[in-house]
């Protein structure tokens, strides 16, 4: 029997029942991948979108700390007294510099100093979640030589005088706390 030059598995002068078959998937085939693709998609689409809840917020975390950080560090650079208020309300913080202290002179005693925005100072927002929380609003101090208080003038560094916050979205949430010489720390229930 001679075979056909164009493909060996095709014989001369044979024709077949059901044609030539042409290339290609069949529709079955594609129905099974797309069932797979599907189910495959089902099981990661709930792991995808709790870690992005969890990224937002991480990031929001991330610029509480920041913004405590930055406040420290400006009242320990310029050896003046700094205010960081945090509004849940509003999701920003704002750093106020002391504006009745002498921009040489500091003295630990005075309980009473007066804080107010610069002209570079405004509210920022620590989260871009829509529906990301902070519990409550919170108002830190921060001296020259890098002590935090929740409440001016004290020197307390008992437990109850440590800041805490919890930042909120869905159900995934982040505990900062900044204890009396800057050390954050970050716990995840």
């Amino acid at each position: 029997m001679a075979y056909h030059l164009g493909h060996p598995s095709r014989k001369c002068g044979v024709s077949h029942a059901r044609g030539i078959a042409a290339p290609g998937f069949t529709i079955i085939e594609l129905a099974v991948v797309i069932a797979i693709v599907l189910v495959v998609l089902g099981m990661a689409l709930p792991v995808l979108v709790n870690t992005s809840r969890s990224r937002m917020v991480t990031n929001a975390q991330l610029a509480v700390s920041g913004a405590m950080q930055a406040a420290r560090y400006r009242a320990m650079s310029t050896g003046l007294p700094v205010e960081l208020t945090f509004s849940a309300a509003n999701a920003t913080s704002q750093l106020l510099s002391c504006s009745n202290c002498s921009s040489t002179i500091y003295d630990p005693t005075v309980s009473s100093y007066t804080f107010a925005a610069l002209s570079t100072d405004q509210a920022v927002p620590f989260t871009i979640a829509h529906g990301a929380a902070l519990n409550a609003d919170k108002t830190l101090y921060f001296r020259p030589n890098g002590a935090v208080q929740t409440t001016y003038g004290t020197t307390d560094c008992t437990t109850a005088n440590i800041p805490t916050f919890t930042l909120t979205f869905s159900n995934i949430s982040r505990t900062v706390t900044i204890e009396c010489y800057g050390r954050i720390t970050v716990q995840t229930p």
